[in-house]
């Protein structure tokens, strides 16, 4: 242990080691919160808060969260709203939060050439739609997939030659949904994909959904599709009060955002289908890049540690 200086750990779990290791040793400890990962479990339902086992189970996190909190000597988070709650509730000072949203790797996720594009969408079988919806990612009872599917069929009336696919490796909960049963055979696509077709994919999409549930825990969500998307140049279309979500889309391009749980809104939407067809993917990518960049958030980590070792030097 003497030649370690700072701990840095990723989320609630391992930030355990990192508590106890500061109490007894006095090493410098980096609570990198990913989420507030106790309230994230509520969302989901894996625990029932009217349960006592999980009653207990989520207070003792709970408790901990804010130990973690209080002792860390830097906190690094996703969103500006976790920061400020923690400012105000924890009265941490701002020179100990740094917001770092979830980076994409703007080397990785890039606008692909046309020809490209329209190679892969002809080995997809998707040359003949004028319109896809993408959507990446878990699909659970927090995302919403119901109303994800009531866009598309809205955008369908449009757009005949209208398409969506979903991104993930297990579709039970989908095919469980209530709008699921409305779908034709050739509206959907179900895609469990490697890792190095993501970018691909993106490039083949309209749209991408991204409907995290709105809720407390989702003040410190960073969805990482949103910047792999953006930097494919690719427009997201999102529920509004998730994380820094709304500020983000607001500033790169309009009509982006929406109450999920509104039809009117859903409506104003499909009636900005060339809207979203028509923006322009060059300036998507670059201006997302403040945000979303690997790069920067490499640089920001770097700043935190050369700071923390100059000043317990």
């Amino acid at each position: 242990m003497k030649n370690i200086k700072i701990i840095h750990c990723r989320g609630h779990l391992p930030s355990f080691s990192a508590y106890f290791l500061k109490k007894i040793f006095n090493k410098i400890f980096i609570f990198d919160c990913r989420g507030l990962w106790a309230d994230e479990r509520l969302d989901n339902k894996s625990w029932q808060i009217d349960n006592f086992f999980y009653k207990c189970v989520y207070n003792f996190f709970k408790y901990f969260e804010k130990k973690f909190i209080k002792s860390a000597d830097h906190i690094v988070v996703l969103t500006n709203k976790l920061n400020h709650y923690l400012i105000k509730n924890f009265h941490k000072k701002e020179n100990q939060i740094s917001v770092i949203p979830c980076a994409a790797d703007y080397n990785k996720f890039k606008i692909l050439d046309p020809n490209i594009i329209k190679f892969y969408k002809k080995k997809l079988h998707l040359e003949s739609f004028n319109f896809i919806i993408g959507y990446v990612g878990s699909i659970s009872n927090i995302y919403y997939p119901d109303r994800m599917i009531k866009i598309f069929l809205m955008c369908k009336k449009i757009y005949k030659n209208s398409k969506i696919i979903f991104l993930n490796d297990n579709f039970e909960y989908l095919k469980q949904t209530k709008n699921f049963k409305e779908l034709n055979k050739k509206d959907y696509l179900l895609i469990s994909p490697k890792n190095n077709e993501l970018n691909t994919l993106y490039n083949i999409f309209d749209i991408t959904l991204c409907f995290p549930i709105n809720s407390f825990a989702r003040i410190a969500t960073s969805p990482t599709k949103l910047g792999e998307s953006l930097a494919s140049g690719t427009p997201v279309i999102a529920n509004k009060g998730v994380g820094d979500v709304d500020t983000h889309i607001s500033k790169i391009y309009k009509y982006g955002l929406l109450d999920i749980n509104n039809d009117n809104d859903l409506l104003k939407l499909t009636k900005k289908i060339d809207y979203f067809k028509n923006l322009d993917k060059k300036f998507i990518r670059n201006k997302s890049k403040t945000y979303f960049s690997l790069l920067n958030a490499k640089k920001k980590y770097k700043l935190i540690y050369y700071k923390l070792l100059k000043y317990s030097s």
